[in-house]
């Protein structure tokens, strides 16, 4: 088992959700696994949402007060480079001379670039490799998720000019939130998702949470114990992702909801769907296989309300319906 599966990897399955079976612990493992890969289609579209909505605000409604004479972004496919620039050398005007020289050479030409102007340099150098000509579209499309999330900091905030994204694009990126909410709301909802996102691509399993200390941080001595109150949070955090998306495009909510993109994760993140991968004998749902037939409509409309279900045979066989379960000895 641990073999390519280190021993710590596993030790979370024991501890916290308190396994003991060696043989459940590896199938648990497993569980993890397919629950992570059905994140990944929320995670997507929440990604895409976002840089589509604050893309097309800011190409669309970025206008600065006219009396402070600032550039305006409207209609510009390369507003997000040019702002960049812009934050960043206003943060090195008001620099000392010491501080400033380690951005600036002695014949004012920038040396230094920061994270997010790094990675606009990188994508067009990437796409200048394969294509001849090099388009905003192009670059666009390689940035991170984090890239993204940067432009909810505050840097991209003035209450003056409205020459930055923030408040002035603040209804027009996120025009179904509730009233009152704030860029900086936004931005922690937005943090966490991120660090959500870190967690899944660093294959840490999904379901772990810890308590929060007073400043609002995981405290990452204390996990939270239990099956239960892991599968209810995760359950929280999934639904506030959805919510994020409405907030950003109704037409992007509903589209997802109706091609039923949740409905994998409705199934595995819970009781049965954990059971369908550890413990066959503790689904809830049973259906005796001599009834298969009397019971086909009642099995349809159970898998089409991303339920799992054990259809236990007389030989104890049986066969889990719902979820891809993986074979095992």
């Amino acid at each position: 088992m641990t073999t390519f599966i280190s021993t710590s990897r596993l030790s979370s399955y024991q501890h916290i959700l308190k396994i003991t079976d060696s043989n459940q612990i590896l199938r648990a493992y497993y569980w993890n696994i397919a629950l992570s890969g059905s994140i990944y289609p929320l995670i997507q579209t929440l990604e895409i949402t976002l840089r589509n909505a604050i893309d097309q605000a800011v190409k669309q409604h970025h206008q600065p007060i006219p009396q402070y004479q600032k550039p305006s972004f409207k209609n510009d496919p390369y507003w997000f480079e040019k702002i960049l620039y812009s934050v960043q050398d206003a943060k090195i005007s008001r620099m000392n001379t010491r501080k400033k020289s380690k951005w600036i050479d002695a014949q004012g030409v920038r040396i230094r670039f920061t994270a997010g102007e790094e990675a606009v340099n990188k994508a067009r150098q990437d796409v200048s490799r394969c294509r001849t000509q090099v388009h905003a579209g192009d670059i666009l499309s390689r940035m991170t998720f984090g890239f993204w999330t940067t432009f909810l900091s505050k840097d991209f905030q003035n209450t003056l000019t409205h020459h930055l994204l923030w408040p002035n694009l603040l209804s027009k990126v996120f025009p179904n939130a509730p009233s009152g909410t704030s860029r900086s709301d936004i931005e922690q909802q937005f943090t966490f998702v991120r660090e959500f996102r870190n967690r899944l691509s660093h294959h840490e399993p999904v379901w772990k949470f810890y308590t929060t200390l007073p400043n609002g941080q995981p405290d990452y001595v204390h996990p939270i114990y239990g099956l239960n109150p892991s599968l209810h949070l995760l359950q929280i955090q999934y639904d506030k992702m959805l919510t994020l998306i409405k907030w950003m495009s109704i037409d992007a909510y509903q589209q997802f909801c109706d091609a039923k993109m949740d409905h994998e994760f409705r199934k595995l993140c819970s009781l049965d769907g954990f059971y369908g991968y550890v413990d066959r004998e503790k689904i809830g749902k049973k259906l005796p296989a001599s009834k298969t037939k009397r019971e086909f409509f009642k099995l349809v409309e159970c898998l089409q309300h991303h339920h799992v279900m054990y259809m236990k045979t007389q030989n104890k066989r049986g066969y889990v319906l719902g979820i891809n379960e993986p074979q095992l000895p």
